[in-house]
């Protein structure tokens, strides 16, 4: 019990250091490559921040426990709506969210996140299904990266940018230090599910229970600290690109992985029943906050975070 405790301790730290080093690396490699901060965290803090997801997808799928990371996957995407989006907003004020893109991207994000239990209406998740989420992952990002000309156009012009030895120097040091920010953050990550999995099992909870709740708040925590550092350091857009991003990842790519190697079938549906609410409500209020006012405001905000504690507190009376 006491090193369950003392990893748990040490990654917390570890977690807090690399998430304020990967958010200045992200800024800095945004200026570079010409591109917005949105974007960058969108495509490179998202996967990254999403590993912890599939490795618990992929290892849950071959072990025969995908009720587990379907629970994750669903306590994730939960959590990065409300909770994670919310204490950022709350800490640092509004996310402005007029742009178009942005509008776009949320409406997307809000489709994807609902398909799964779209599909889920006939009581099974086949490997059609799966098929099905990860052709919408290939579309979604293909159609963030033709959303503006201009970022093909940064690609493009790169090199153009960084010719300089000092500044391919300084590009360079930039990506292998937010490389090595990902990988603490990663580890640190599973530091954290490991010790509160170990204590979990222990007190023998559900699976279902165990991946909403405790390996969802373990996956989730890189990209809250992300976001907190990120809101803290005015990068609000990385905040916003980062969650957006992860749900996309969590509800296509992800999901659709682990049911083309074990597909999940609901006997008994029972269990499922609030995270599947949830699952609905979240991304669509989530839309609508993004719409009103063209802004997430610290009002909506406090919503947010009620509805997940609401949703922890259903999760806990049930068991």
């Amino acid at each position: 019990m006491f090193w369950i405790i003392f990893i748990f301790l040490i990654s917390c730290f570890v977690l807090l250091r690399a998430g304020t080093r990967a958010v200045k690396s992200l800024s800095r490699l945004a200026d570079v490559l010409g591109l917005s901060e949105f974007t960058v965290a969108f495509i490179l803090m998202a996967i990254a921040s999403s590993l912890p997801e599939l490795f618990v997808a992929i290892t849950s799928a071959f072990q025969n426990k995908v009720e587990l990371a379907f629970g994750n996957i669903i306590g994730t995407n939960i959590i990065d709506l409300t909770l994670a989006l919310a204490l950022p907003i709350l800490a640092s004020g509004a996310i402005i969210t007029k742009r178009k893109a942005f509008q776009k991207n949320a409406l997307f994000t809000a489709v994807i996140a609902l398909l799964p239990v779209l599909l889920l209406l006939d009581g099974s998740l086949t490997r059609i299904d799966g098929l099905i989420l990860l052709l919408s992952s290939s579309l979604f990002l293909s159609n963030l990266l033709k959303q503006k000309q201009q970022q093909s156009q940064a690609f493009e012009g790169v090199f153009n940018k960084i010719k300089h030895p000092l500044a391919i120097e300084g590009f360079v040091r930039e990506f292998f230090s937010f490389l090595l920010s990902v990988a603490l953050l990663l580890l640190a990550a599973e530091g954290i599910v490991w010790s509160a999995g170990g204590l979990a099992m222990a007190s023998r909870l559900p699976l279902l229970f165990i991946g909403a709740i405790l390996v969802a708040l373990g996956t989730t925590l890189p990209e809250l600290v992300f976001g907190l550092k990120a809101a803290k350091t005015e990068h609000n857009q990385m905040t916003a690109g980062t969650l957006m991003g992860a749900v996309v990842i969590h509800n296509s790519l992800i999901l659709g992985l682990m049911f083309l190697i074990r597909p999940l079938v609901i006997t008994n549906p029972r269990p499922y029943v609030s995270g599947i609410i949830f699952s609905v409500i979240v991304p669509i209020l989530f839309f609508v906050f993004v719409k009103t006012d063209k802004s997430i405001s610290k009002k909506e905000a406090f919503i947010l975070l009620l509805i997940y504690l609401l949703f922890a507190s259903i999760q806990l009376i049930s068991l």
